[in-house]
């Protein structure tokens, strides 16, 4: 995951973009997949991959790019799609490869145009991507026909957070809990695919209290967990 993050940082230095911050989720068979895998394969599962609740969803298909700078490779490994280099608000890195291994560097989206960037994070927002990372994982393993039992290793990682305030994105809530302590943090899971389904919900919460834990105070309580991963799930927008 090093490797590929410091490929992520390099990729927007290349595009003159200043990362301000970024969240990035690796997961991968804990035991590699084997067989080879064309690159007309990989897409295929990361289409069927993309999830529906969200209008930017991660490890976006893209068919017609509208920035030329903005492509999909075919690489030796694998593919790898790059979104946003003459964008002033998105940038994406993901990558997928034969092997199973699946890569999203992303921007905040707290750090657009209209907001000072380096200033907030949404608790509710990134509860909704947090859900959508491992349901993602789980639509991208059954497409590649994974067995159910199979242990998958799951990372998420958010960086830039130290003194970001930790908010809403309808300013509704009064979240509490104060800034970032720090500016990195790290959540690591292994489950098998049926342990994914069956716990989703649970999985998803610890790793939420994880990556909440550098923001002063704030105790992520369950009632609200809930409802923003039922409001996800409702959520159809593609």
């Amino acid at each position: 995951m090093d490797a590929r993050t410091a490929d992520f940082y390099r990729e927007a230095a290349s595009a003159g973009r200043t990362v301000h911050g970024a969240y990035i989720v690796a997961h991968c068979p804990a035991r590699l997949l084997g067989g080879r895998r064309t690159a007309v394969d990989l897409r295929e599962a990361a289409r069927q991959a993309e999830r529906p609740n969200t209008g930017w969803p991660m490890g976006l298909v893209v068919e017609h790019f509208r920035d030329p700078e903005d492509s999909t490779r075919s690489l030796p490994e694998g593919i790898r799609t790059v979104i946003g280099r003459n964008d002033v608000d998105h940038f994406d890195d993901w990558s997928l490869t034969s092997d199973g291994s699946y890569f999203l560097g992303r921007f905040f989206q707290e750090d657009t145009r209209s907001q000072e960037p380096g200033h907030v994070l949404y608790f509710d927002t990134h509860i909704w991507r947090m859900a959508e990372a491992f349901d993602h994982g789980l639509a991208l393993y059954k497409a590649l026909a994974v067995e159910g039992s199979r242990e998958l290793l799951f990372e998420l990682r958010y960086e830039g957070l130290e003194g970001r305030l930790l908010s809403s994105s309808n300013h509704r809530y009064g979240v509490g809990g104060g800034r970032a302590t720090q500016a990195q943090v790290q959540f690591s899971g292994v489950y098998t695919l049926d342990e994914l389904v069956a716990d989703f919900e649970n999985i998803v919460f610890v790793a939420a209290r994880q990556i909440f834990s550098v923001f002063g105070f704030f105790d992520l309580q369950r009632p609200a967990f809930d409802a923003q991963v039922q409001a996800y799930r409702n959520s159809r927008v593609r």
